[in-house]
């Protein structure tokens, strides 16, 4: 029988094809001319079945098939876009300056950045993981001023005079978090933290079982010894109902029914009237209609409250209202936003005393709450004798009880307006109560070569954003640094080093501007740079003065440049190469991979 085979050859014969126990096209057939495929035609060959030659650096490699018989795509992507399983620096020597917010030189043992952030200018140096990306964890812990495992609320803020929470708020404390009675038998039991710091919610429960849980002592964790006691069985705030933890999104509370409950402190300042105050309180109210309602209070017993202080009481009209008295005047002060009912707040009250016109400040949520003054006069108790202070009840003043829920409330004798919003901060990590808030800057990018050129900026105006609302700024899913455009900029001063290549990942988000990329300079003038063009995005620049070295110069990173070459918007990879130092663009890439070289 004649038959042509796939090389145009006519046969005679059995076709070796149609042995059914042959699986590849060719096996068991001779006289083959040639044969090319992406798959394997014959059983026995072992070869590649391409030799392939990358644009990346023009090395050539064969690339065979995989188990199936197929081209192996695997190997032949692998090898095309190779993985980086080094660092840059460490295979790619000689640089005279690396910043990134990867880590880059496997010999380097520094920070990535030093940030500031904007609630108290706080600065701290920003590390990378474990994977060497930037440890965005540890930044953001700290911007937001977040517990750590080793760092909590009166570690980062000490000096509070008392100190009440349903979580841990000092790492050396070792003592409990609160004292439940149970309705069954009114046995009561400390209950602790978990590992985490959290209410030990399993051991609460257990320990009340189907029953109800009744607080009878709330433990200052400020070390001072204030706790917040209350031993009468019929005025202790709630925890469990009928074996149900009470919560607020999700987080374990007080509840306080409005007519009985409250926690009384003592004289928390020794038995002196303290000067200034700062309280953070985080509640609820739950009334129905506005109510006189105090969350916490130091009154004397008289009623009038001329002489009180440290009290943040809703009134009748839905205003906090605010009292101090300095023993010469006192001031009532009240909120111009009313407080909406059922609604979650992290109240704040700060006084500084001898500071006119003697008027205190609410702070709701992180935001600022205009005041009014509302009466003030020769103080009724002109002494310097301290009133007790109450939690959930105008003080001594019997009444004025609080209806809501309560998980968290630190009071500082002293002034912390300055750290105000690191404390408020710190609150929110835990409890999710309003969108953060907090932005951060950078104010040091730490070169990893080893030559110590790292890029500053003092000025708090001009240093770029890394965090912004609390969230860490990123473009492709990576950490970066934000330029505004307007005066943003990091400097390397007496930077002695010529300059021929540079290796840059940015993107552009300006329109007719020019933005500088990252500029060169001698004195006064601009000889090196990657640069924004008015009519395009962005371009790479080079000056009309040719100079082959920069000698006690400054090395500017986002600063101006002019000079353009059309290119395009986005984020792009761009590397401009000088064939002598600062002698003119040879060659540039746009757009390449950030982990290819």
């Amino acid at each position: 029988m004649a038959y042509t085979n796939l090389l145009g050859q006519v046969r005679v014969g059995v076709r070796g094809a149609q042995v059914v126990s042959q699986s590849l096209l060719l096996d068991g057939m001779t006289g083959i001319m040639g044969a090319y495929s992406l798959r394997k035609l014959i059983g026995t060959w072992t070869g590649d079945a391409i030799l392939v030659r990358r644009s990346l650096d023009n090395t050539e490699s064969g690339i065979g098939f995989d188990a199936g018989g197929d081209l192996d795509q695997s190997a032949l992507i692998s090898f095309v876009r190779p993985t980086i399983t080094g660092y840059v620096l460490d295979q790619y020597s000689g640089s005279v300056v690396g910043l990134s917010l990867r880590k880059i030189s496997g010999s380097y043992s520094g920070s990535a950045i030093r940030v500031r952030r904007s609630g108290d200018n706080a600065e701290q140096n920003i590390g990378f993981d474990v994977n060497g990306g930037l440890d965005t964890s540890s930044l953001l812990s700290f911007v937001n001023s977040s517990d750590t495992s080793t760092s909590k609320l009166l570690d980062q803020y000490s000096g509070a005079s008392a100190a009440y929470s349903l979580r841990k708020l000092r790492n050396a404390y070792s003592g409990s978090a609160i004292r439940v009675r149970r309705s069954s038998d009114n046995s009561e039991l400390n209950i602790g933290f978990d590992a985490s710091g959290n209410l030990d919610t399993v051991s609460l429960l257990s320990f009340v079982g189907a029953g109800d849980g009744f607080v009878s002592i709330w433990y200052d964790q400020s070390g001072n010894g204030k706790n917040a006691t209350q031993p009468s069985s019929a005025n202790q705030p709630q925890i469990v109902v009928s074996g149900t933890l009470q919560t607020l999104n999700s987080k374990p509370t007080l509840y306080f029914d409005g007519s009985s409950r409250y926690f009384d402190c003592g004289y928390l300042n020794g038995g002196t009237k303290p000067a200034d105050y700062s309280t953070f309180a985080l509640a609820r109210y739950t009334w129905s209609s506005y109510q006189i309602s105090a969350l916490i209070h130091s009154q004397n017993s008289v009623g009038s409250g001329e002489s009180g202080y440290n009290m943040m009481t809703m009134w009748s009209g839905g205003r906090m209202v605010g009292n101090s008295s300095n023993n010469i005047n006192y001031r009532y002060w009240y909120s111009n936003s009313l407080i909406t009912l059922n609604q979650r707040y992290l109240f704040e009250g700060h006084y500084k005393s001898n500071t006119s016109p003697y008027v205190g400040k609410f702070y709701f949520n992180n935001n600022s709450i205009p005041v009014t003054d509302w009466l003030g006069g020769t103080a009724q108790n002109n002494s310097s004798t301290e009133f007790k202070t109450s939690i959930g009840r105008g003080g001594e003043h019997n009444g004025n009880y609080f209806k809501g829920e309560m998980q968290e409330l630190v009071t500082y004798f002293s002034d912390q307006t300055t750290n105000r919003s690191g404390i408020s901060s710190n609150i929110n990590s835990y409890y999710s109560i309003y969108t953060p808030t907090e932005n951060a800057f950078v104010t040091t990018w730490y070169d990893q070569t080893g030559l110590g050129r790292h890029a500053t900026q003092s000025v708090v105006a001009s240093q770029p954003q890394i965090v912004s609302a609390g969230s860490v700024i990123t473009q492709g899913g990576k950490p970066t640094i934000k330029f505004d455009g307007i005066d943003d900029y990091l400097k390397i001063i007496t930077f002695t080093s010529s300059v021929k290549t540079i290796f840059a990942l940015f993107q552009h988000n300006g329109v007719d501007n020019y933005d500088g990329i990252v500029t060169a300079r001698t004195t006064g003038q601009v000889n090196l740079g990657l640069a924004s063009d008015e009519r395009s995005g962005f371009t790479m620049a080079n000056s009309q003065t040719t100079i082959d070295s920069i000698d006690a110069t400054s090395f500017y990173v986002n600063s101006f440049q002019t000079k353009t070459l059309e290119s395009t918007y986005g984020l792009n990879y761009v590397v401009c190469i000088k064939s002598n130092s600062l002698s003119g663009v040879k060659n540039f890439i746009i757009g390449a991979d950030i982990y290819s070289n």
